[in-house]
């Protein structure tokens, strides 16, 4: 991903579009634990929401096509 992306005349990093897909997945995973009650098993609930988070954006970055 070395390229910007013209969003209305304003270029964004292409990394932008990865976090912000990150971010979608990243809530409903959370809606989906936080209903089950399953953060309970965690030391650090905060910390593991982070972490999912940016594993879910590397995730994404990974797997997009090089713009």
């Amino acid at each position: 991903m070395r390229h910007e992306l013209a969003i209305q005349g304003l270029l964004a990093p292409s990394l932008l579009l990865c976090m912000a897909t990150g971010l979608i997945l990243w809530t409903l995973i959370d809606r989906a634990l936080t209903g089950a009650d399953l953060w309970r098993w965690f030391w650090r609930p905060p910390l593991a929401r982070l972490a999912l988070l940016a594993a879910l954006v590397a995730a994404v970055a990974l797997m997009a096509p090089d713009f």
